[in-house]
């Protein structure tokens, strides 16, 4: 017993000497050793994002308490921390339309996360960067953040653009190859609203009903937080055959239409038939009130089903 103590005691010895040493440089850094109010960007797929900081020991368990799953490149904020052995962080998940989730991550499933800053570095030489917008209609480019500014170029319908440093409610815009992330490279500014997630023909299609899958809505959960209006959706696709993504993306696309592009984000995630819908999902749809802002879906989630690829 001696023993054991003394050996926890020259751990415990050791963790608070690391703790005093110079930081460690960026790319290098340990998750676990985050501290409440630094950002982080996580460069580790599927993390798992809990309601608490207790380990489950039970899938049941697991997937009732599971917030959501993030994955490489997601951006977070470190609010406080809880254990010893085993550390858990509370943090904020963060998007560019702000806080998207809160809750508990064990730092040990994290093998690779960075050290990051509040606002992204002005330079940078990737073409991993800002998002991805399209115009609906022509649309003027200004050369200030205001609309009486002098109009120094158009936009054709359906022109996509590189959108970054948004700064109220405008958006500095690039051409797609450009390469590096500063502000002075920006063909101009467009106001947010007049930019879309989709092309006008993804976001203007109508679907027949006759041609959308069965389904069923299982589980409507209102998610709003600090001020930010939030609804999920879980769907059970009523199909026998495995669907094309196109057309589980239809049945997300016309649940957002059907009365729920008022919430600021929607959510569908849609399950095939013996899917466990309290668990990761085969499809997810994110919304915003300006439309679809990103499906994909998981082939991972159909282990174990009779939908999984053999």
């Amino acid at each position: 017993m001696k023993h054991t103590l003394l050996i926890i005691t020259a751990l415990m010895l050791i963790v608070g000497c690391e703790e005093d040493e110079t930081p460690i440089e960026v790319g290098q850094d340990k998750f676990l050793h985050a501290q409440p109010g630094e950002y982080w960007t996580i460069l580790s797929d599927d993390v798992a994002v809990m309601r608490t900081p207790k380990a489950q020991t039970d899938r049941a368990s697991f997937n009732r308490m599971l917030v959501t799953v993030i994955g490489k490149y997601t951006k977070v904020k470190v609010l406080e921390s809880k254990g010893w052995l085993s550390i858990w962080h509370k943090v904020n998940i963060l998007s560019d339309d702000g806080i998207t989730a809160t809750g508990w991550i064990l730092t040990e499933v994290v093998e690779s996360a960075k050290k990051s800053t509040k606002s992204e570095p002005k330079t940078v030489s990737s073409n991993k960067w800002g998002l991805v917008r399209y115009t609906h209609t022509m649309t003027n480019v200004r050369e200030s953040r205001n609309k009486s500014s002098e109009i120094i170029t158009q936009l054709k319908p359906n022109k996509r653009v590189k959108a970054d440093f948004l700064k109220n409610g405008w958006f500095a815009i690039f051409k797609m190859e450009e390469f590096i992330r500063r502000e002075s490279n920006a063909i101009g500014f467009v106001h947010s609203s007049l930019l879309y997630p989709e092309p006008k023909s993804e976001q203007s299609k109508t679907i027949s009903s006759n041609n959308l899958l069965s389904y069923k809505i299982v589980q409507k959960e209102d998610q709003s937080y600090s001020g930010t209006s939030r609804m999920t959706y879980r769907v059970l696709l009523n199909i026998t055959e495995k669907p094309t993504e196109e057309r589980v993306k239809d049945v997300a696309v016309s649940l957002w239409n059907n009365g729920n592009n008022s919430w600021k984000e929607f959510t569908v995630f849609l399950y095939l038939p013996d899917m466990n819908t309290n668990s990761i999902s085969y499809g997810v749809a994110n919304f915003t009130q300006s439309g679809l802002k990103d499906f994909k879906v998981q082939e991972y989630a159909l282990w174990d089903t009779k939908w999984e690829k053999k």
